[in-house]
């Protein structure tokens, strides 16, 4: 426990690492929001003011207008009908109001200013309605023996197509892929604390190698406290972005917390290995080292759909066996089907591909470690 708070402690200085794997991902989870988060969402419609002349109006289509509502309950018009339709003229052409109703010779007249919305609205709702009146008298000519029997089924308002459930959220965000690839990013950006563990431990990468080489503690005991020491860290700022995406910046997660807690603990020992991988394989300077890792995590990411969705479908359709061997893409996919598929079986698939992944680029890293001889000076 010692050696493990003492190496919580030496990580803890490191003011560049934790800003790439605390703050930056924040920072850019927060960009993300401001540009296209609210992009999906369905603003709800407005009431519309609606005036009919009070001397030339319809009893039948006053009634229809002020109990029209939308889905939400939130009525369709405010109708207002104080005014004769020489009152309404006179606003119409001061521009008080953009038109009014009137009936003339058994007909609706809508008198307009200006096109918009509202008037549109106001047009589609008039057209339908006129419908609805011709097809009722239409009706009523009809022989009394059926015209009950159309009638009844006239109201129904019966629905002629089946909704077949696939599995899917029918109410999925298609912008939320951006934030799985920025979990998968952060995850990556593990690869950081992969270059320090064998920088601290590669006798011939630092001094400070060089005096851990020769310290009675095992070499295998420090990479596994190393490693455990990283994973502490670099998990607790996922958790912290994780926390912040959903709680502050509201956005949509699968509703199973545990398993995307679970996704993200085990992309975060992928990106440790995969910087411990790639560094110990490495004669590069330590410097050179972190610039390949800022290279690698963000192409790793851009591939999972970081930059743009379209880079990600296009490796799955035009380069399938990258999305088996890129652990960016294997978490963010892990992501994608928990949100977007009932069905959990493709989301294992994954979860065990980015495991596998993990543990071999672990493995192939304590190799190379354990396995390199210094002669006796």
């Amino acid at each position: 426990m010692q050696h493990f708070a003492v190496r919580l402690k030496v990580i803890l200085r490191s003011k560049a690492n934790l800003f790439w794997t605390f703050l930056y991902p924040l920072l850019l989870g927060l960009f993300f929001q401001m540009g296209f988060g609210n992009l999906n969402s369905r603003p709800s419609l407005n009431s519309v003011y609606v005036f009919l002349a009070s001397d030339k109006s319809d009893a039948h289509l006053l009634e229809t207008m002020e109990i029209a509502e939308y889905s939400d309950g939130k009525k369709v018009f405010l109708v207002n009908s104080e005014y004769t339709s020489t009152e309404l003229e006179t606003k119409l052409q001061e521009e008080k109001i953009t038109g009014y109703i009137y009936f003339e010779n058994e007909e609706i007249i809508y008198r307009l200013r200006q096109n918009g919305l509202p008037e549109t609205i106001i047009k589609t709702f008039l057209d339908e309605y006129l419908q609805t009146v011709s097809i009722h008298l239409e009706i009523q000519t009809l022989d009394p023996g059926i015209k009950e029997q159309v009638f009844a089924d006239f109201l129904k308002n019966k629905t002629y197509l089946e909704e077949i459930s696939t599995g899917t959220n029918p109410n999925h965000n298609a912008f939320v892929i951006y934030f799985y690839a920025l979990i998968a990013m952060s995850c990556m950006f593990g690869s950081f604390w992969g270059v320090d563990l064998v920088n601290d431990i590669q006798a011939d990468n630092s001094y400070k190698a060089v005096r851990m080489a020769i310290a009675p503690t095992s070499k295998m005991k420090l990479i596994i406290i190393y490693f455990l020491a990283s994973l502490t860290v670099h998990f607790s700022g996922n958790l912290v972005l994780i926390a912040f995406l959903k709680l502050v910046l509201q956005v949509e997660f699968a509703n199973n917390l545990l398993l995307i807690i679970l996704t993200t603990f085990i992309g975060c020992i992928g990106g440790i290995a995969l910087g411990a991988l790639l560094s110990s394989y490495s004669k590069a300077s330590y410097g050179k080292k972190n610039l390949m890792m800022v290279g690698v995590s963000l192409l790793l990411s851009a591939l999972s759909g970081l930059m743009f969705i379209s880079v990600k479908y296009w490796v799955e359709t035009n380069l399938p066996f990258l999305s088996y061997i890129n652990p960016a893409g294997l978490v963010t996919d892990s992501f994608y089907r928990l949100y977007y598929f009932s069905d959990l079986k493709h989301y294992f698939i994954d979860l065990c591909l980015l495991l596998t992944l993990s543990i071999l680029m672990l493995f192939g890293s304590i190799i190379k470690m354990r396995g390199v001889k210094y002669d006796s000076v």
